[in-house]
């Protein structure tokens, strides 16, 4: 079963249904927001053994592309246990959600642009119909419709007649009194009051060459370089891979002003280089 939106907010998820429901929202840039329990408690080891190591004490992080915040909560709640005195921002390109009601039996769920991020039709979402609706391309009847609808009414006017938002995160991250939810693009300049601010960033799971080119992904580097807070400041970069096995660099800027190598897990980042400006010998020992 893929919980609807609706369920999501009315009733208690189990681990599994929570994921298939975060699974199944898929953004307007083409990405879903997944979510994972437990996937990176290795890194946050690693990040904190080695902050004590260098007698780093951040204050202000931030942990973007955090699809429903699971792990940021989990990560916030390692260094606190660690002793660290931290508050956390947590980013994604859509934590609100809308849902309207388009007719009887047919309900929607927007994000802030108007972009449909679940159909549901007779309290069932089209991505959970059985497998013999699907292969009769029931859903995508259904899915033309709305969307036929969306149209025919605008999106501007549909937005504004929605009467129940909806935080698309996890009640742990909602709720939690050291972590901040907040929509950003990574790729656009900071928002009032980010330039500067973080101690340490973090970016799992979305600085990957699989799914950007090497010039955007530049550009997101010196996007977070310009929210960090300056010399000292950590910036994590890692990915999971289908093995569940973690690889990921963490760097430092110098007093120069400079990204270098602290350390690694795994086979460390694959856009290490793209972050020491192509300078690998950048590495502090």
């Amino acid at each position: 079963m893929v919980p609807t939106a609706r369920q999501f907010v009315t009733k208690p998820l189990s681990e599994a249904e929570e994921r298939r429901f975060f699974e199944t929202i898929q953004l307007a840039n083409g990405t879903f927001k997944t979510t994972a329990f437990k996937r990176l408690d290795d890194l946050n080891r690693m990040v904190g053994d080695r902050w004590r190591k260098m007698g780093a004490s951040p204050h202000q992080i931030l942990d973007v592309g955090a699809s429903s915040g699971i792990t940021s909560v989990e990560w916030v709640e390692h260094l606190a246990s660690e002793g660290f005195d931290v508050s956390l921002t947590a980013t994604d390109l859509v934590f609100d959600g809308h849902l309207v009601a388009l007719s009887p039996g047919l309900d929607i769920l927007l994000d802030n642009s108007g972009h449909v991020l679940q159909y549901v039709f007779l309290g069932t979402a089209t991505s959970g119909f059985p497998g013999w609706m699907l292969k009769a391309g029931f859903a995508r009847i259904v899915r033309s419709i709305a969307d036929a609808i969306v149209r025919l009414r605008g999106r501007d006017a549909l937005l504004a007649r929605s009467k129940q938002k909806i935080v698309l995160a996890h009640g742990r991250a909602r709720n939690h009194p050291r972590i901040v939810l907040l929509e950003d693009d990574l790729f656009a300049a900071p928002r009032p009051g980010m330039a500067g601010r973080y101690d340490a960033i973090r970016a799992a799971n979305i600085l990957n060459l699989g799914y950007f080119g090497t010039a955007e992904l530049a550009r997101a580097i010196t996007s977070l370089k310009a929210r960090l807070s300056g010399a000292g400041a950590s910036l994590i970069v890692v990915r999971t891979l289908e093995d569940g096995s973690n690889h990921g660099s963490l760097f430092t800027i110098d007093k120069s002003g400079r990204f270098v190598l602290i350390d690694r897990i795994g086979s460390g980042s694959e856009i290490e280089a793209l972050v020491l400006g192509n300078h690998k010998s950048n590495r502090a020992e």
